[in-house]
């Protein structure tokens, strides 16, 4: 991935077709992969079995889930191919519309692949990969909201939500991020903030606005998460070394943040910043609620960008303290995922199937994400 996108940034001034070339050679293989995985991903197993039931009965997985990802198992199904290729093309989906942001700034694209691999983000897009696919086209559609073109964003917005109904959300970030504030721009004020949310995370604050939400999530069509409780779904939450790190890289991205975005110039990027930071505040407040946790992947989501987009500044501007630091912090992270593996953490490919069963065996929900 990093050769491809490496190439495609070196030859999109001279050769804008063999940089297209590259890129989609990156973006197929990437999905090639993806869509030959077993166990990488929280839900992978719950999604293939999809398939396997939309091949006896259609209306089980029509019934339940949104247009735009049945209309892929159709289409799939459709054409007689296995749901290896379902699982390849929403991969294809994903990174497509993450690469189509930086289409005019590709020289970004290395160090995003590279951010993404290295940070495990990898394995959170192939895990409730119908949100994450949503996420992805919101992603892209803040050029939208940068642009003032609502018609467009809209469209976007749609688009989305045929992936996962919780995309509606995204609505109210029209007008929110139309609104200039010195928030974004005031360094200190941010550390500040970032320190006391993160002295805020092992308190039962949100618990108190929890039942606010209830509503919400069910008129999304997601009551089903008030079922599954905070013990359930946070109860493995390790604060030690792995969220240490976390730590250290938000502080790290949120400190250099106004040197970056004076370095990129970019209306995309200062706008996206802006959800980034606020999605961060909420990612330490809320870390015990998995609901909240959901919602706040459109926010959040951005965490793997603006590490790239840091990484980049750092080696751009030879500020070699940082780069390495922030290096052998996502070295750590990705580390820590191959010493201590989990059934959702590891790959094996399709025909590994049994041995990955033998080893970690796998229990289907009577939903996934």
């Amino acid at each position: 991935m990093y050769y491809t996108t490496h190439r495609s940034s070196y030859c999109f001034e001279g050769n804008v077709k063999l940089s297209n070339f590259y890129l989609l050679t990156c973006v197929l293989v990437y999905s090639a992969f993806m869509g030959m995985r077993v166990g990488l991903g929280t839900d992978t197993m719950g999604y293939r079995q999809h398939f396997d039931l939309y091949q006896i009965k259609p209306s089980i997985i029509t019934s339940r889930f949104e247009y735009g990802y049945c209309f892929v198992l159709w289409v799939v199904s459709h054409l007689g191919l296995g749901k290896e290729v379902f699982m390849g093309v929403i991969s294809f989906i994903q990174l497509f519309f993450i690469f189509k942001i930086f289409e005019d700034k590709r020289e970004i694209l290395p160090y995003l692949v590279i951010v993404f691999i290295i940070s495990t983000e990898f394995v959170n897009f192939n895990g409730g990969i119908r949100q994450i696919t949503a996420m992805c086209i919101f992603f892209y559609s803040i050029k939208f909201i940068v642009e003032r073109n609502l018609f467009k964003f809209l469209l976007c917005v749609a688009l989305a939500w045929s992936f996962h109904k919780s995309a509606l959300i995204v609505i109210i970030f029209y007008p929110l991020l139309n609104k200039n504030t010195n928030l974004f721009e005031n360094v200190k004020l941010q550390i500040l903030l970032l320190f006391i949310c993160i002295l805020l995370s092992r308190t039962s604050i949100i618990a108190s606005i929890i039942g606010y939400l209830d509503m919400v999530i069910s008129i999304l069509g997601y009551s089903g998460y008030l079922e599954r409780t905070d013990e359930i779904y946070r109860s493995d939450i390790q604060f030690g070394l792995g969220f240490l790190v976390t730590i250290v890289i938000h502080f790290i991205i949120v400190f250099n943040s106004s040197k970056v975005k004076e370095y990129f110039n970019d209306e995309w990027i200062n706008t996206a910043y802006k959800l980034f930071f606020i999605g961060t505040l909420i990612y330490y407040i809320s870390i015990s609620s998995h609901m909240v946790g959901r919602l706040n992947y459109y926010m959040h989501g951005l965490y793997f960008v603006f590490g790239a987009l840091s990484l980049m500044y750092f080696k751009r501007t030879e500020n070699q303290t940082f780069m390495i630091a922030l290096s052998l912090l996502y070295v750590l992270n990705f580390s820590h995922m191959i010493i201590s593996p989990s059934s959702y953490s590891v790959y094996y490919f399709t025909w590994q199937e049994n041995e990955y069963f033998q080893k970690y065996g796998y229990e289907i929900t009577e939903w996934t994400n």
